[in-house]
């Protein structure tokens, strides 16, 4: 047992008594560091002992007894949020800066799961927003937690004055307030609960198959409402709020991607709606935005969903039709090869096409200065790139007039695709960045189908060489550089 840690667990036990101690917040980062500073076996100790008897949450939850004036005093608000904001620190310890420890901290799922959920329900805003980022943590390591303890913690039964609540209902009755009185909701816990919902229904869509939230397309219908008024406002720019607005745009986006892991009750134009405003997010100038989860969680939800905007899955062909005449079909309703919807998600007359508007966005993004949203915008674009031109092919192969409108259609797009295939390579190889040339071996890697099929195999092989010889101009020099370096070194 850490001798140290037992001092500052009993500090903080004084502080939610009300009893003179440190500060919690400076009390809380000591033992951040220390947790960041344990070896594997001190840090698994550690938290055991941040766990057990007289431990953290035994702490959070003392300092929410008593009345009202007595729970919210600055000493008491303070030892909240430090506590909260070091769980987020140590499950992120866990998960992402340790290797092989998810299930270590997943042990410790159900108390930090009750304490937040508790903090939830009796805290003030700035409390809420922090109480729900470990439990959007938590609830992923579902796996590595034994039996249903999890669930049962966050889908108890419903009692009349019971202390603990369903967590849907918390998340809902929340979302119901009103943006203005003594009990009003704030953007940034809106687009949370927005993200929690989400996740409920993909991670546990028995739990939820029941709750009229889901079945009866609240949350679908509140989500799409949201992404029609915030989006507009945030792409321009009018208000002080842009960072709040687009926390609840990227809370709706998380919450129709887990809407969307089931289609079962969703009609094909409540899919176009979806599909609109997804768009409309990925258009989003985030050169005026400092954080970026909003556009994050459109590439999210674009690539996690992509085969059933692209109608290649959950789609079933009218009745009657000929099976010769399923695939026409299919690829008449996909999005990817329509034009661009307006707001209604029905495509407009003259407008871009889908793919097109697609390909400038996601090419934007792939560039941009921040690396995980650089990272994520590369990879969706090359699921992009694979499912249009598969598509593309797939229209090549039609023959028949009524096959027309599609086939041109996808001539159009591969025509564009093409045309930015050649703008990108003819750069002179010292304006092309790492980020770019990848993109462009993977875009003409992708495209070798339908330029097979529209311009023959000797344009692919062609390609092939200019690329070569772009490549070798692009990381050679640089190669040279290091090797002649390397010999003068020695």
């Amino acid at each position: 047992m850490d001798a140290n840690v037992t001092v500052w667990l009993d500090n903080l036990s004084k502080a939610a008594r009300g009893e003179a101690a440190p500060p919690p917040s400076d009390t809380l980062l000591s033992i951040e560091n220390r947790v960041k500073d344990a070896t594997d076996d001190d840090l698994s100790g550690i938290t055991s002992q941040l766990f057990g008897l007289h431990g953290l949450p035994e702490a959070i939850v003392a300092s929410l007894d008593g009345e009202t004036a007595e729970m919210r005093t600055p000493e008491k608000k303070e030892l909240r949020e430090a506590a909260l904001r070091f769980l987020e620190v140590l499950v992120d310890e866990y998960t992402e800066t340790r290797e092989n420890a998810a299930a270590q901290i997943a042990a410790y799922a159900v108390p930090i799961v009750a304490t937040c959920l508790r903090v939830f329900k009796l805290g003030e805003s700035k409390e809420q927003e922090l109480s729900l980022y470990p439990v959007l943590q938590v609830v992923e390591l579902k796996a590595h937690v034994a039996g249903r303890a999890l669930q049962d913690e966050l889908f108890p039964e419903r009692e009349a004055g019971g202390e603990r609540r369903h967590v849907v209902d918390l998340c809902w009755d929340y979302m119901c307030r009103t943006s203005s009185g003594a009990r009003r909701s704030t953007p940034t816990v809106r687009g949370l609960c927005y993200q929690l919902l989400g996740k409920l229904a993909l991670l546990f869509p028995v739990d939820v198959s029941n709750e009229r939230v889901y079945t009866e397309k609240r949350l679908f219908n509140s989500a799409t409402a949201d992404l029609r008024q915030q989006v507009g406002r945030a792409d321009r720019q009018d208000t002080a709020n842009v960072k709040e607005q687009l926390g609840v745009v990227a809370g709706a986006l998380t919450a129709l991607d887990g809407l969307l892991s089931d289609t079962d009750d969703l009609r094909l134009p409540e899919i176009d709606v979806v599909w609109s405003q997804l768009l409309r997010c990925l258009a989003i100038n985030v050169g005026e935005i400092k954080r970026f989860n909003a556009p994050k969680a459109a590439l999210e939800l674009l690539g996690h969903r992509i085969d059933l905007f692209a109608c290649v899955e959950q789609w079933t062909p009218p009745p009657g039709t000929a099976s010769a005449s399923v695939e026409v079909a299919r690829l008449g309703q996909s999005r990817l090869l329509a034009a661009t919807p307006g707001a209604d998600g029905r495509p407009a007359d003259g407008a871009e096409l889908a793919a097109v508007a697609l390909w400038r966005h996601l090419l934007a993004l792939s560039t941009h200065h921040n690396r995980n949203l650089r990272l994520l915008a590369t990879e969706v674009l090359g699921i992009f790139l694979r499912r249009t031109s598969a598509q593309v092919c797939g229209a090549a192969e039609l023959v028949t007039a009524a096959d027309d409108a599609v086939v041109q259609r996808a001539r159009t797009i591969y025509g564009f695709l093409r045309g930015e295939v050649r703008r990108l390579a003819q750069r002179p190889p010292a304006e092309l960045d790492a980020a770019e040339l990848s993109t462009l071996l993977s875009a003409v890697g992708e495209l070798a189908g339908p330029m097979r099929r529209f311009d023959g195999e000797a344009e692919v092989h062609t390609q092939l060489r200019a690329l070569c010889e772009l490549a070798a101009a692009v990381y050679q020099p640089a190669a040279l550089r290091h090797s002649e370096a390397a010999r003068r070194g020695a």
